[in-house]
């Protein structure tokens, strides 16, 4: 059992796993408690908020964690293609290593949301933006001009989400595989050095 001080942490890693597999309707607070191992009493303790306060911190978990593995990723590309391909690249292989059982916990949350809880929804849509502006930031740091980068964040995290629900729907990283190519192929390397 996770010492107190461990209990709230262990419930939000619990929480993203989770959502990323069931959703935010198919995730009990029982399925976080047994997944984390935290004590029972430590739910409205840690979220006296209830499920919408716990949702709010595992987006904002999420949402961290995701841009540290972005700018870790980012240290290794010299250009914005390189880094929208092992982006897009680096989300398949995982996806292909969770069989396709594992989503995007802000993206479950937008979609089961969005009619039941407004301040939640717009808690991940704000995400969902954020991941955009720092995508585009990266991309403006490896040479894309401002207009370039913020469409090819964007395209690269409409992508991500979408190819993760068709690839798992299919069962098969084709959607993935589609995407990579059609980025490879309209990210002209002559346009990313022109302002």
């Amino acid at each position: 059992m996770p010492a107190r001080s461990d209990s709230r942490e262990q419930m939000i890693m619990a929480g993203r796993r989770l959502y990323s597999a069931r959703g935010y309707v198919g995730t009990a607070f029982s399925d976080v408690l047994a997944e984390s191992g935290a004590p029972r009493g430590s739910v409205y303790f840690h979220f006296p908020g209830g499920k919408d306060e716990f949702a709010g911190e595992v987006i904002a978990a999420h949402h961290q964690s995701e841009q540290a593995r972005l700018t870790r990723l980012a240290a290794a590309c010299e250009t914005p293609r390189e880094l929208v391909i092992a982006f897009l690249t680096r989300a398949r292989d995982y996806a292909v290593s969770t069989d396709f059982r594992e989503g995007c916990p802000i993206g479950a949350v937008i979609l089961e949301s969005s009619h039941t809880s407004p301040a939640l929804f717009e808690s991940a849509a704000t995400a969902i933006e954020g991941s955009i502006d720092f995508f585009a930031t990266l991309l403006v740091e490896r040479g894309a001009t401002e207009p370039d980068a913020r469409r090819w964040a964007t395209t690269a995290i409409t992508g991500y989400e979408g190819a993760l629900i068709v690839s798992r729907a299919m069962d098969d990283p084709a959607p993935f595989d589609s995407l990579i190519e059609l980025m490879r192929l309209t990210m002209d390397r002559d346009r990313v050095n022109t302002v």
